[in-house]
């Protein structure tokens, strides 16, 4: 996906990713009380990705 961030009146192309780490609770939004579960399930994510994106694989 790509998303477009604005910068003052320029407008820049930037690639975009969204993790869903909800359970699948059919189609409709994910209730309020199963937000500290899937926090604390999932807190470090974020810290996961940067860390992989950042290791040299070449």
């Amino acid at each position: 996906m790509e998303e477009h961030l604005l910068i003052g009146s320029r407008k820049i192309k930037r690639s975009a990713l969204t993790l869903e780490v909800s359970p699948y609770v059919g189609n409709r939004p994910v209730p309020i009380s199963s937000f500290k579960s899937i926090w604390r399930e999932n807190n470090t994510i974020g810290l996961m990705i940067v860390q992989e994106a950042s290791t040299d694989k070449f």
